[in-house]
């Protein structure tokens, strides 16, 4: 059959919500002296916060709805609409910090085998979580959102989108298998044939071909097919010994964009950048 064909990524803006916050505290004529000398020392330092702050801003602390807000805005450059044509095996969830992981993991599960599931930045609202199968993670992502929904307050709208996947900075993408100098007999309905033994076969592009024979690029559906693939091939010789059966490379776009989330995270992780209390 004809091969599909992919388009560039394309990013959905979604402003977050902004909330207000409540009144001035009430002050207490009764306290003792050491009491109001404390509130007079803290008003030094920080005033009591007005009705235009966010609650919890009071010493210099964010608020969880703040935390989820910076972090959404953070992952927008990383992050697609779930309608776009081109998907991912990683989805990040996001304003879900009311939300306990192992609840968000075992209805994530419903949808096929995970290979990683993060919850490192539940305080932030977001979790990651990757499939090893693309298919699964399609059905996920137009599923999770108004499941996770009824879990949490109906005030906090869950955010489901594609996601760059967190491991995208390596230099293989163990979803492609690239397989060189097949001989030229073989034709792409028979190879293709042969290479859906291990699996359900994404796509098939043909690279062209020297004197030595013809080169292609397999994608799987599930990683683990392909992974399978590579280790089988390479042991049985299928095509002959001078084939060669390797792994396929990542394109180096998706390598800077996977680099950059992780120097992302890892600011998250140390208490560096935007929306971090002071500790």
């Amino acid at each position: 059959g004809r091969l599909p064909t992919t388009k560039d990524l394309g990013t959905t803006v979604v402003e977050p919500d902004s909330y207000g916050r409540g009144s001035q505290a009430r002050n207490n004529d009764g306290t003792y002296g050491l009491q109001r000398e404390m509130q007079r020392l803290w008003s030094d330092r920080d005033p009591q916060p007005s009705s235009s702050q966010s609650a919890g801003s009071r010493g210099g602390e964010i608020s969880m709805m703040d935390l989820q807000a910076d972090a959404e805005d953070q992952l927008r450059p990383f992050c697609w609409d779930v309608r776009h044509h081109d998907a991912s095996r990683s989805l990040a969830i996001m304003r879900a910090g009311s939300l306990s992981a192992s609840d968000v993991r075992s209805i994530c599960e419903a949808y096929g085998p995970i290979e990683t599931f993060r919850s490192d930045f539940a305080e932030r609202g977001v979790f990651f979580v990757s499939y090893y199968d693309m298919r699964c993670a399609q059905y996920a992502a137009m599923e999770l959102q108004s499941r996770l929904q009824k879990l949490g307050p109906s005030t906090e709208r869950v955010l489901v989108q594609f996601c760059v996947p967190l491991n995208s900075s390596s230099q293989n993408d163990e979803s492609l298998v690239v397989l060189m100098d097949v001989p030229p007999a073989m034709s792409i309905e028979n190879l293709a044939s042969m290479l859906s033994s291990y699996g359900a076969v994404r796509s098939l592009k043909s690279m062209g071909g020297n004197y030595g024979g013809n080169s292609f690029v397999v994608e799987y559906h599930d990683v683990q097919d392909s992974r399978q693939a590579v280790l089988e091939l390479e042991s049985t010789q299928q095509f002959g010994p001078n084939v060669s059966v390797e792994v396929g490379a990542r394109n180096p776009s998706d390598r800077k964009r996977g680099r950059e989330l992780l120097a992302l995270i890892g600011r998250w992780r140390h208490g560096v950048g935007g929306g971090t209390s002071p500790r």
